[in-house]
């Protein structure tokens, strides 16, 4: 959640060390002139936002949990889509990118790709300098 994320990092920003509870610390004179209020009020509003969140979540979860069951499965309706491709089940009527991508092997291959090009830079140099000293890493 965005709004949880900007009073966090304003508070951080500001100086406020990480995992540090503001409003219970023995130290209360060294935050009240960081001129936190806001970011604190970001944070508390978005931890409010998370636990009605959380709250209705499991609200769901516990009452899908405790619902009955549908004897007959045929009567129940499942929502389906129309197809954006008329490709049929052959393919023929479909567009060259449909084509393409359809097998699994082909989209894997993609992200494959994608993966090389974007940690091949820095795991590229840090393979080639690596140094064998018996107990110690470069990362």
């Amino acid at each position: 959640m965005m709004l949880f994320a900007l009073g966090m990092h304003w508070q951080g920003l500001a100086g406020v060390p990480r995992r540090a509870q503001v409003s219970a610390s023995a130290q209360q004179a060294a935050y009240d002139g960081m001129n936190i209020a806001l970011p604190k009020l970001l944070t508390a509003l978005s931890g409010g936002v998370l636990f009605v969140a959380a709250i209705l979540f499991y609200t769901v979860l516990i009452r899908t949990l405790l619902s009955p069951r549908q004897d007959d499965p045929e009567s129940t309706p499942i929502p389906t889509s129309e197809a954006i491709s008329p490709a049929g089940p052959t393919l023929h009527g479909a567009s060259l990118l449909v084509r393409r991508t359809e097998p699994l092997l082909a989209l894997t291959f993609a992200a494959l790709v994608l993966v090389i090009l974007v940690y091949g830079p820095v795991i590229a140099p840090m393979l080639a300098n690596y140094q064998f000293i018996p107990g110690q890493r470069l990362w």
